[in-house]
């Protein structure tokens, strides 16, 4: 599947996955991967779940994730024209709006924060 895609995408895009930017985070993704099967393989053969084997695994499929994203940034940059990008991050700079991220940051902790608390509560069947 992802030879496939590979096969699709233009050459620019090619290049800079097998580039320096590119290639060793492909090496990363492939052990990775393989790893994450010889971890499920494991789990599946145990009788019991492990919790070495479920950190193993989390922490594994973490860096997995990490390895597709890198990889994923690479070949958007590929294909982004930085001049256009560079103009447009200017002119939001110009615009600001810092004080509206500030209140809605605020509000975001404040509406985590209360979530938190609910789930945290005891309930009236967990006091009797």
């Amino acid at each position: 599947c992802a030879f496939g895609y590979f096969l699709t995408v233009p050459e620019t895009v090619r290049a800079a996955l097998t580039g320096q930017a590119g290639a060793p985070w492909i090496a990363i993704l492939l052990v990775l991967v393989l790893a994450q099967g010889a971890l499920l393989v494991g789990q599946r053969n145990s009788h019991w779940f492990s919790l070495r084997g479920l950190i193993g695994l989390t922490v594994n499929l973490s860096g997995i994730l990490l390895a597709a994203a890198v990889l994923r940034e690479i070949v958007r940059l590929s294909q982004a024209d930085l001049a256009v990008v560079t103009r447009s991050t200017a002119t939001a700079a110009d615009v600001g709006g810092f004080s509206l991220f500030l209140i809605f940051t605020l509000l975001n902790i404040g509406l985590i924060s209360w979530c938190i608390r609910l789930v945290h509560e005891p309930s009236a069947q967990d006091a009797r």
